[in-house]
């Protein structure tokens, strides 16, 4: 389906369907508020349903929300607010502002609806999240592809809504297929980085929670998974610093940052160097050093380099080479 990354395209067909005055239309908009909320509403007591696309909830592009769908149930007005993203990372510092803008309670919920690679990334700015105490539910293609018979029962056109959905299922089969033959996956190819980002999804889930807490991104210098569970804190020079393991093109590093300003991860981390290479090479790892580079966060060593591109293609050898490292990673004797 062309531009399926287009957000407008899916809440327009989704819209469609919530908004058409039948009684199928109340009874997803019953599912969609259960699916938000675990509340259980009986379709026929829902008045009418207004849906609204691109809401400004404050001030600032940031503020607009895909979509808001409301209706009365008895004298209690609902509310339920849908942020549709595709491909890329979710932003909670958005999500964060909308919240703040909305108010949302008992009677208003907002869900972030991911339809690619988004379903896989991991939340961004988590703390501006925090902050207000909010964790909106996040809805995947798998959601939508579970309430697909209600959305086309309530469909003007339900051949569109059909073909939509059939589309979401070839996504739904680019995101657990990633691993399989390319010969194979020749009727539904990949955007971009795709591959990349449902490949390290599925390896980030089949490794928790025993062989450590994996997540993913997709940052403008490629796609990365970062273990989150085993980071190490330290402090040199007065400053606050953390070394940790992530997977970047391939390669698996040993990483260390800083989110101060005018910090050197890279001198701060120069004594945990020697422990960290100790505890690799015991685990039959070659480790060598990573090329020198500034910033706020650099690349200290690389495990295993000359076998990067094999290993991601591969998903055995690629899980087997991340336990070992999990393994290793926490037998270090961090220097005091």
């Amino acid at each position: 389906m062309a531009g399926y990354t287009v957000e407008k395209l899916h809440t327009n067909i989704l819209a469609r369907s919530i908004e058409n005055k039948i009684p199928a239309a109340k009874e997803l908009a019953a599912a969609l508020w259960k699916k938000a909320c675990d509340e259980t509403i009986i379709p026929t007591e829902i008045g009418t349903v207004d849906v609204k696309r691109e809401e400004r909830l404050g001030k600032g592009r940031h503020s607009v929300v895909d979509l808001v769908v409301e209706f009365m149930v008895g004298q209690v007005m609902h509310y339920l607010a849908i942020e549709v993203k595709v491909d890329g990372r979710p932003d909670g510092k958005q999500l964060a502002k909308m919240a703040k803008s909305y108010e949302f309670g008992s009677k208003k919920h907002m869900v972030l609806l991911c339809l690619g690679g988004a379903q896989t990334c991991r939340m961004e700015f988590t703390p501006e999240l925090q902050k207000i105490n909010f964790a909106p539910r996040r809805w995947s293609v798998k959601d939508i592809l579970e309430l697909g018979p209600l959305i086309e029962a309530a469909s003007p056109a339900p051949g569109v809504t059909r073909d939509w959905l059939e589309e979401l299922a070839l996504e739904e089969r680019r995101r657990t297929l990633a691993f399989a033959d390319a010969s194979s996956r020749t009727d539904y190819p990949y955007r971009g980085r795709l591959l990349a980002v449902y490949r390290y999804g599925l390896v980030a889930e089949a490794l928790a929670p025993k062989s450590g807490q994996w997540d993913v991104s997709d940052p403008r210098n490629g796609v990365v998974m970062t273990e989150r569970s085993k980071t190490h804190h330290f402090k040199f020079k007065g400053k606050k610093y953390y070394v940790y393991l992530e997977v970047s093109k391939g390669a698996l590093r040993v990483k260390a940052g800083s989110q101060e300003a005018d910090a050197d991860p890279r001198t701060a981390a120069g004594r945990l160097l020697k422990p960290i290479r100790a505890a690799l090479e015991a685990q039959s790892f070659s480790v060598v050093d990573a090329k020198q580079r500034d910033g706020q966060h650099v690349s200290l060593l690389k495990i295993d380099p000359e076998d990067a591109k094999a290993a991601e293609i591969t998903l055995d050898p690629f899980l087997s080479k991340l336990r070992r490292a999990y393994v290793a990673w926490n037998a270090i004797e961090w220097p005091a």
